[in-house]
């Protein structure tokens, strides 16, 4: 596979990944189960795109998979918690966030 055809699958995946991650994200600003949820579905589907090979590797794994995760926008929204006094509330969802996609991970591997 040349690296013109490695970029537009990268390309494609991570238009499906961020227009997936967009519609499940939007909903709900009072707490982030939907930017929980595509990171640990994320991490999970990882462990499974692991096994592949060529295209759909390039098109699901970096693509998708890497759009469709979003560990900066869960960094800012434990942030926003954390400066507005919800401690608490900022360290569930980062704890919420990691374990449950190493578990996810680890248990479809």
């Amino acid at each position: 596979m040349t690296i013109l055809v490695a970029t537009v699958l990268i390309a494609l995946g991570g238009f499906a990944g961020t227009v997936a991650r967009w519609l499940v994200t939007r909903s709900n600003r009072a707490f982030p189960w939907g930017l929980i949820a595509v990171n640990i579905v994320a991490s999970g589907l990882a462990a499974v795109f692991n096994d592949l090979d060529g295209a759909m590797r390039w098109l699901g794994a970096a693509g998708f998979l890497g759009a469709l995760s979003t560990w900066s926008s869960l960094a800012l929204a434990a942030h926003e918690f954390w400066r507005d006094d919800k401690r608490d509330v900022a360290i569930f969802v980062l704890l919420l966030t990691v374990f449950g996609s190493v578990v996810v991970a680890g248990l479809l591997l």
